[in-house]
């Protein structure tokens, strides 16, 4: 019995959506630290968008001054939508 508790991996409860990729994985890749038209700033947490803009918990959508519900570039321009995947059956 002590054989097979040893055997179990340990989990980690933050994770992210990385196919398709979510504005936030996007903004963790792709993101600048300066100001750049039509780049997302950096996301160094992508894990943490737990909360809105509202603040309530559990409801995605804010993290770290983020709002990904308002996406804006680094520069408080509204980003164009870009299609990150697209599914055919």
């Amino acid at each position: 019995l002590l054989l097979l508790f040893k055997s179990i991996c340990p989990v980690f409860g933050h994770g992210q959506l990385e196919s398709p990729r979510s504005r936030n994985w996007y903004a963790h890749q792709k993101g600048t630290e300066g100001s750049t038209a039509g780049v997302p700033p950096k996301e160094y947490c992508p894990h943490c968008l737990n909360f809105n803009n509202a603040g309530i918990p559990g409801v995605c959508g804010a993290n770290n001054g983020h709002d990904y519900n308002e996406w804006l570039d680094s520069q408080g321009t509204r980003m164009p939508w870009e299609s990150q995947a697209t599914y055919l059956r």
